[in-house]
């Protein structure tokens, strides 16, 4: 299997306490890997950490040397981003000081940075594509993370980088009291208070399980593609839609409201360049996804 080609390799990770750090981590050590954490927090699973910050630290961690990097470490949501200095300061301060770091080491085989399709212009055509046009003017949140995605672009230059634009994911470590996304919030809901209220149904979101998107960033880092690709499922689904499978699911009651909401009425990606680049696509059908993270939450709500 091509997975292990990173047995043995040594591989940094900024961010690996987090909800997607959390199942790479796992992922990596499955495959072999000698992994290095960095985060200011601690880890959810058992992995050699330093408890540090992008956006101080002093990178002497680095003189171990790496052979693959993936950056996660960002605020990743618009609700913890409501003071814009400190938001620029981590999303795009933390990736700018990492990628100069790295730039005078000359082991690295490839680094992935993970952005986001919040990017993307609500003017946008679903399908979407890499070259669609970008609008980060709505919020701290896509700003600073624009910016980041500027920075990356730009040492792209000179270091073997590959940004993956991540759709709407979901799945277990997601804790409800750790994330505002609409799943974990809807599934934590359903299951503590039997009743889910769904604001609008009417947006369509590409959701995608959290195991194919760890699919994807290997697939990435064993990649020689250097440039930007969409991570989604290219499979649209309502938020009414959602709402109506975890009420299905848990037994819960669902409301529906008609409340304004903000980001485009529809976003689903289009993932061409991630089947081509990387020979990687979406496996987990949603239902599936959804069972499992409901699954996980039980057991920790």
């Amino acid at each position: 299997m091509i997975d292990s080609a990173l047995a043995g390799k040594s591989i940094l990770v900024t961010g690996g306490s987090g909800f997607i750090g959390t199942h790479l981590i796992r992922r990596l050590q499955s495959l072999g890997a000698d992994i290095l954490n960095i985060s200011i927090e601690a880890p959810q699973v058992p992995v050699s950490t330093i408890e540090d910050d992008l956006r101080t630290t002093d990178f002497s961690w680095l003189d171990e040397g790496f052979d693959y990097v993936v950056h996660l470490a960002a605020l990743s949501h618009k609700a913890f981003c409501p003071d814009l200095q400190d938001a620029f300061d981590t999303n795009v301060g933390g990736t700018l000081r990492l990628l100069d770091a790295l730039s005078t080491r000359t082991r690295i085989t490839k680094i992935v940075h993970t952005s986001s399709i919040v990017l993307y212009s609500d003017k946008a055509q679903s399908p979407i594509d890499e070259d669609a046009p970008i609008d980060v003017m709505g919020d701290h949140y896509t700003f600073t993370k624009g910016l980041a995605e500027q920075v990356v672009r730009y040492f792209q230059k000179t270091l073997p980088i590959t940004i993956l634009r991540l759709s709407n994911a979901y799945g277990p470590y997601q804790h409800p009291s750790r994330y505002p996304h609409l799943l974990a919030q809807t599934i934590h809901s359903a299951l503590t208070q039997g009743t889910i209220t769904i604001q609008n149904p009417t947006p369509i979101r590409d959701f995608i399980f959290v195991d194919d998107i760890i699919d994807a960033i290997v697939a990435a880092l064993l990649s020689d593609k250097k440039g930007i690709c969409n991570i989604g499922t290219g499979v649209g689904t309502s938020i009414g839609e959602i709402g109506d499978q975890i009420a299905m699911l848990t037994g819960a009651t669902i409301q529906k409201l008609d409340k304004p909401t903000w980001g485009p009425t529809k976003i689903i990606c289009d993932v061409s360049a991630a089947k081509k680049d990387l020979q990687w696509i979406a496996k987990t059908p949603l239902i599936d996804g959804l069972k499992q993270t409901i699954a996980w939450n039980k057991e920790h709500a």
